[in-house]
C-alpha cells in the first residue's frame, strides 16, 4: 500500500512540476480542394505516411485515416466503425496503438480498442508511424508500432460530410473552428465537432452499429509560435458483435462503448536547430458492456469501467553546435471497475534520457529509457542509434531499442465461455534492430528500404492449445522471433497526383507449440498496400486503396490465406459551388471473402457508397 501511495504521489508531483513545458511540430492540412497543390513535409527515418489519408467523405475517425497507412495492418470486424484491431510489424493488437502528442492512449481493460479516438481527425495532423528507435524518441509509445498524431493549428474551416451506401448506412460528420481573437500577442480559435453514423449487417445479419460522437476544442497560438490546447471529446457506440473475439458465431451479442476524453497539452516551436518542449496531460473514462446470448440459461454479461490518467512532459536541450540531449518523464496511472475482471488499480513512470552528438556526416545517439512499475519488475530499456548523411538525399541509419508493455486486464483475468485469461502473465519485452536506408532523388519522389529484427519475450497471444480446445486461452508464448524487410516508393505531382506502394515482409518463430494462435503468429508474411491519388483535370479525382496479404497456414481459417481487398472512389467537384465535392465509391472492390481473423466468417461484402462534402 505504501509503495501504492508514493507512486501516486510522485505522479501527481510530476503533473504539477509541468507547468513549465513546452512542444511538438506543426500539423499539415491534407483536405485540400482537388487539383490544389498539397507542399508535403521533408520525409525522414520516422515512417511519415507515403500519402495523405484518403478523404471518402467518411473520414471523421481516426480508425479511417490509419486504413490507408504504410506498414500499418488494421483487421476490422463490423467495418471500421465498429471494431478495429491496429497491428504493425508481426505485433498482435496489443502490441500498438495510438499516441496524441506524444502522449500514449492505450486502453488497459483490453487493447481491442488501442484504435479509438473520439476526436474528428480534422482538428489533428496527418497520423505519423513511428517504430523502434524512432517511437522512443518521439514520445511515450507502445511494444511494436505507434500511430501518432498532433493537434493543428486552427485555422477558418468548416466542414460538413453526409452520405450512404447500398447496405443502408449512413453517416453525418460536422467540424467548425474559427479563429476568435489575433492580437500582437497571439490569436485564439475555438472548435466544435458532431458526427453519428449506422452500419447496417456488414458481416452476420443481426451486428448492426450505431454510433455518436461529439466534442470541442479551445486553443491559444502565441506570437513566438507557443501553441496552447484543451480538446475534450465523446463517443458512443452500439454494435452488435456475433462471432467477434472468437466467439461461437451460434451465440448473438451485443455490446456498447462510451469514451470520454479530456486532453491539454502545451508546446513550442519544434526547428531543428533550437531546443523544444511540450507538455500533455490526458484524463479518460471509457465503459464498455458485452453481452452474450447463449444457448444456457440467462445470458453471459459483464460491463467494464476504466479511468485512466495520464501525463508526458518531454523535449530537446541543444548543446552548443554539435550536442543534443532528448528526454521524457512520464506518468499514467489505470482504475477499473468490473464484474468480469475484478477491481484493479495500477500506476507506471517513465525517464527517458538519450544524448546525442553530431560528428561530421554522423550522427550518434545512446541512452535508456526507465520504466518504473508499481505491480511488476522494473525495466531498463537500452536505446542507439547511429545515422549517416551520405549526401544531401541519401541517409542511412542503424538503430537498437527495447520496450515492454504490461498485460491487460483482460488478458490477466478475463473468463467468458469463449475465453480465459491468465493471472501469472509478466511484462512483455521486445528488443528490436532497424536497419533503414532512405533517399529522395527529387522533391517529388521519397523512397526507404530497411530491414529489421524483433525478439519479443514473454510474448502473450490468445491461442487454442488442442483442435477440441473450448476456449481461447491467454498464453505465454515466451520468445517469438520477427525478421523482416520494408520498402516504400512515394511520388508527389504538382497537380496534386500521387502514388504510395508500402511491402512489408516477415518471418515468425517460437519456441512454444499449440494448435492455433489468433493474433500475434497469424500476421501477414507478405503485405503490400499501395494508395493514391490521380487527379483528372481541376475538377475530377480517382483515389483508390489497395492491398495484398499473405497469412500463413492456420488451421482454424476457412478461406484462402491470400486477402486482395481494395477501394476505388471517384471525386468530383462541382462547377457551380466548387467547394462542394461529391464522391462515389466501391468498396470491397474484388469482392474478397478473405477472414482477416482466423476462424472468423465476418466478411464485409461489396458495397457502393455516395458521399457529399461542403467546406466553407
Amino acid at each position: 500500500m505504501r509503495k501504492r501511495i508514493v507512486m501516486r504521489k510522485a505522479g501527481l508531483a510530476l503533473l504539477a512540476g509541468m507547468a513549465l513545458g513546452t512542444g511538438n511540430g506543426q500539423a499539415t492540412e491534407t483536405n485540400q480542394p482537388l487539383g490544389e497543390v498539397v507542399e508535403q513535409a521533408q520525409m525522414t527515418v520516422k515512417g511519415q505516411a507515403l500519402v495523405p489519408p484518403p478523404r471518402t467523405g467518411q473520414d471523421a475517425t481516426a480508425v479511417s485515416s490509419i486504413a490507408a497507412l504504410p506498414g500499418v495492418d488494421l483487421r476490422s470486424q463490423g467495418g471500421t466503425t465498429a471494431q478495429s484491431d491496429l497491428t504493425k510489424r508481426g505485433s498482435s493488437f496489443s502490441g500498438a496503438g495510438l499516441s496524441l502528442n506524444g502522449l500514449a492512449l492505450p486502453n488497459a481493460q483490453t487493447e481491442h480498442f488501442n484504435a479509438e479516438l473520439p476526436l474528428h481527425t480534422g482538428m489533428l495532423s496527418d497520423p505519423t508511424v513511428y517504430t523502434g528507435f524512432e517511437q522512443t524518441l518521439a514520445g511515450e509509445g507502445h511494444l511494436t508500432g505507434t500511430v501518432d498524431f498532433s493537434i493543428r493549428p486552427v485555422t477558418s474551416d468548416r466542414r460538413l460530410t453526409l452520405g450512404l451506401d447500398d447496405k443502408e448506412s449512413y453517416w453525418l460528420n460536422m467540424l467548425a473552428r474559427q479563429q476568435i481573437t489575433s492580437t500582437p500577442k497571439g490569436a485564439a480559435g475555438i472548435g466544435a465537432f458532431a458526427g453519428y453514423n449506422e452500419t447496417h449487417a456488414l458481416d452476420y445479419a443481426d451486428n448492426d452499429l450505431s454510433a455518436s460522437r461529439a466534442g470541442g476544442q479551445l486553443q491559444w497560438l502565441s506570437a513566438d509560435g507557443n501553441q496552447w490546447d484543451l480538446l475534450i471529446g465523446r463517443q458512443e457506440k452500439e454494435f452488435g458483435a456475433r462471432g467477434y473475439y472468437g466467439v461461437n458465431p451460434l451465440w448473438g451479442a451485443q455490446e456498447t462503448t462510451e469514451d470520454s476524453l479530456v486532453f491539454a497539452s502545451f508546446e513550442t516551436p519544434r526547428e531543428a536547430d533550437e531546443s523544444r518542449a511540450r507538455i500533455s496531460i490526458m484524463v479518460r473514462e471509457q465503459t464498455d458492456d458485452y453481452t452474450l446470448f447463449w444457448t444456457l440459461p440467462g445470458v453471459f454479461n459483464n460491463r467494464h469501467k476504466l479511468d485512466t490518467y495520464g501525463t508526458s512532459l518531454d523535449g530537446r536541450w541543444m548543446l552548443g553546435q554539435d550536442g543534443t540531449f532528448d528526454w521524457r518523464l512520464n506518468a499514467s496511472e489505470q482504475r477499473i471497475r468490473s464484474a468480469a475482471l475484478g477491481d484493479h488499480e495500477r500506476a507506471q513512470m517513465g525517464l527517458l534520457a538519450m544524448p546525442g552528438i553530431q560528428h561530421s556526416q554522423w550522427f550518434f545517439q545512446g541512452g535508456g529509457l526507465l520504466a518504473i512499475y508499481e505491480e511488476q519488475i522494473n525495466e531498463f530499456l537500452p536505446q542507439a542509434a547511429v545515422t549517416r548523411q551520405i549526401n544531401e538525399r541519401l541517409t542511412l541509419k542503424l538503430a537498437y531499442s527495447e520496450s515492454a508493455r504490461q498485460p491487460s486486464f483482460t488478458e490477466l483475468n478475463y473468463e467468458s465461455p469463449a475465453s480465459l485469461g491468465n493471472a501469472g502473465l509478466g511484462n512483455q519485452q521486445a528488443a528490436t534492430t532497424e536497419l533503414r536506408l532512405e533517399g529522395r532523388p527529387q522533391k517529388s519522389i521519397y523512397w526507404m528500404l530497411g530491414v529489421f529484427q524483433q525478439s519479443a519475450r514473454n510474448t502473450v497471444d490468445w491461442i487454442r492449445e488442442t483442435a477440441d480446445a473450448p476456449r481461447w486461452v491467454a498464453w505465454n508464448i515466451r520468445t517469438v522471433d520477427t525478421t523482416g524487410v520494408e520498402g516504400s516508393v512515394r511520388w508527389q505531382a504538382n497537380s496534386g497526383s500521387r502514388i504510395g506502394v508500402h511491402y512489408t515482409g516477415l518471418t515468425q518463430s517460437k519456441n512454444t507449440e499449440f494448435y492455433a494462435s489468433r493474433y500475434a503468429l497469424d500476421s501477414p508474411e507478405h503485405l503490400l498496400q499501395c494508395s493514391g491519388y490521380w487527379s483528372l483535370g481541376s475538377r475530377l479525382g480517382l483515389e483508390f486503396l489497395q492491398s495484398l496479404r499473405q497469412h500463413p497456414d492456420n488451421p482454424l481459417r476457412q478461406s484462402s490465406d491470400t486477402g486482395y481487398d481494395g477501394s476505388l472512389l471517384l471525386h468530383l467537384l462541382t462547377w457551380q459551388a466548387p467547394q462542394i465535392q461529391l464522391t462515389l465509391g466501391i468498396h470491397n472492390l474484388w469482392d474478397d471473402d478473405f477472414e482477416i481473423l482466423p476462424g472468423q466468417t465476418t466478411v464485409s461484402p461489396q458495397r457502393v457508397s455516395a458521399g457529399l462534402t461542403m467546406d466553407w
